[in-house]
């Protein structure tokens, strides 16, 4: 997926750069679980600190208002 890609690509911005990132994968991940969720789980492991705080917000943000998925 080439969102996705151009999203991760950006995991290393600035904070609300991140911020945003974190969210963008968060509804891609509720429309297309399928092709995102495998996608961010194996970056869980980055060495990155950047690309694991963008999951973590992904997984938290999911597009539902904060709340988590």
């Amino acid at each position: 997926m080439q969102v996705l890609a151009l999203l991760l690509g950006a995991a290393e911005a600035e904070e609300e750069c991140r911020a945003v990132v974190a969210e963008c994968c968060g509804r891609l991940a509720l429309l297309h679980p399928g092709k995102v969720l495998p996608a961010l789980l194996e970056r869980t492991q980055a060495p990155s600190a950047n690309m694991r705080a963008v999951v973590r917000g992904a997984g938290g943000e999911g597009g539902s208002g904060g709340k988590g998925l």
